[in-house]
């Protein structure tokens, strides 16, 4: 028996999206869909073509919507971690927030889409593992400070495939820098002028299901009230609020703020096992792997669900399934926070 159902849901209903059955009944996942390289080793992608927006639901989040949000590309930005750059502009009003590591610190790749802060920052520069991350989000715009030859190689053939828009301060205007901070760490960009100059960009499409009234049933879970997750260069700890049944994030035992001082918090907060592999375009530069199968922990409601995340193609959303019975474990309402650590 197949039973194909996958979507986001509200209280407007399940809006679904295009993808890939899996077989899980036995643990086999498929071998993941390369992209082919050309001889430059530079991927080379399928012509895309967006799909259309959600129904009165927000791609992200799977709260209710303005028909003009929806219609709203993703705002993806290279968000810098370095201590001098914090506490970060806007990072608290996020939909979704990427940790990658990079040379022995994070960055972020924060989505915006329902919310479009004054000022978001400070931006630093792309890196390969961006692009198989980027590809799920039905054209969104990539900003950034900048990249060396080789990851630019890879922007300039995804943009040209349709696959995003290249929003780089190198070529592009709506970045300033912010004078009471050190550069490079002070390059910040204005999101409502990057919507105006970048009309080619998709609507948001989902990176996963959501189920608002989903529990884990009979399978393994345990209470999470703290949580800490390995990454590079920084001590990351996550704590369950029960009063606003979000997760605090901290960072070196510190609480994590954003401009001003507003904490940093999520819904759903989602541990991926990657595979961390040398960049193509920097041997010097980690490069985690999201496209294929690996080990997961998906933290909501103030519970830690182990369980398989899996995708065959950069196109497709994350999937989140308990291996044992197959049964998916879709995520929360509300701000979602992937840590992409490294395979134990």
């Amino acid at each position: 028996m197949i039973i194909d159902i996958n979507g986001v849901s509200a209280v407007n209903g399940i809006t679904p999206f295009p993808n890939r059955r899996t077989d899980t009944r036995f643990g086999a996942q498929p071998t993941p869909e390369p992209v082919p390289l050309d001889v430059d080793g530079v991927p080379q992608w399928p012509p895309y073509v967006p799909f259309p927006a959600l129904n009165g639901v927000a791609a992200l989040t799977g709260l209710p919507a303005s028909a003009k949000v929806v219609k709203r590309p993703i705002i993806a930005v290279k968000v810098d971690n370095f201590f001098r750059a914090r506490p970060q502009f806007g990072l608290n009003q996020a939909d979704a927030v990427f940790e990658l590591n990079v040379e022995g610190v994070t960055r972020f790749i924060a989505l915006f889409h329902s919310n479009l802060p004054e000022r978001l920052g400070p931006a630093r520069s792309v890196r390969t593992a961006d692009l198989d991350l980027l590809a799920a989000m039905n054209r969104p715009i990539i900003t950034y400070s900048g990249a060396n030859v080789g990851v630019s190689q890879w922007l300039t053939a995804a943009e040209n495939a349709g696959v995003l828009v290249d929003f780089s301060s190198q070529r592009s205007p709506c970045y300033f820098r912010e004078p009471t901070r050190p550069g490079p760490h002070n390059l910040l960009l204005d999101p409502t002028c990057v919507l105006a100059d970048a009309p080619q960009a998709g609507p948001a499409r989902p990176l996963w299901s959501i189920d608002v009234g989903w529990t884990p049933g009979v399978l393994p879970s345990t209470p999470d009230s703290t949580f800490d997750v390995d990454m590079d260069g920084v001590d990351v700890t996550w704590k369950w609020n029960v009063d606003s049944r979000r997760y605090l994030r901290f960072q070196d035992d510190a609480p994590h703020l954003a401009e001003p001082d507003v904490p940093v918090t999520a819904s759903n907060v989602v541990l991926i096992e990657s595979k961390h592999v040398p960049s193509p375009a920097d041997v010097r530069s980690p490069n985690p792997i999201s496209v294929g199968s690996g080990r997961a922990i998906v933290h909501r409601d103030g519970r830690a669900v182990p369980c398989t995340w899996s995708r065959q193609s950069p196109f497709d959303p994350f999937t989140f399934f308990d291996a044992a019975s197959g049964i998916t474990i879709p995520l929360d309402v509300g701000v979602t926070f992937v840590e992409l650590v490294r395979q134990l």
